[in-house]
């Protein structure tokens, strides 16, 4: 569900409140990076605001952060240099990790944010309180990423042929 449909659900506040999705490390072309990356920041601070301003209220939100899946979107993106950090994980999620981690972690526990998986999260949310250590990592981590996109497209190129 996206972000306007989801804050105009929690009109009758109702007891938890799902907000946009914030992707750690979202696949983008160059050119949509700057305006991805910013809107992504501003709903994952749109999703806490809203979570603290409807606590008294007995509304819980929470910012489902996940890393890179295995979806149609990703397979657009694999052959886009850009989008080399989309790769950089070990290994991509899928809908169903993303969906595990909803249902068991954000609606049982609501907590402000899901990270998924919780060590990338804390990668991302790191570069966010010290901007700097985001230029010492993206080498080694483009390096990676490209390596791993390069494989993807080869697997996917293979289930293609059959």
């Amino acid at each position: 569900m996206g972000l306007a449909p989801s804050i105009n659900s929690a009109r009758p506040f109702r007891p938890t409140l799902r907000l946009g999705a914030c992707p750690t490390f979202p696949p983008v072309r160059r050119r949509q990076a700057c305006k991805l990356g910013a809107s992504k920041f501003a709903v994952r601070g749109f999703s806490l605001a809203v979570a603290h301003e409807l606590r008294p209220h007995g509304v819980s939100a929470t910012c489902v952060c996940p890393d890179a899946a295995e979806t149609p979107m990703l397979d657009l993106e694999m052959s886009h240099d850009a989008a080399a950090l989309a790769f950089t994980a070990r290994r991509l999620l899928t809908v169903d990790d993303v969906a595990d981690a909803v249902l068991n972690r954000a609606q049982s526990r609501r907590p402000l944010e899901v990270l998924i998986p919780r060590h990338r999260g804390w990668l991302a949310n790191l570069t966010s309180l010290a901007p700097a250590t985001e230029a010492l990592l993206l080498g080694s981590m483009l390096k990676d990423g490209r390596k791993r996109q390069a494989a993807y497209r080869t697997r996917k190129e293979a289930e293609k042929r059959g």
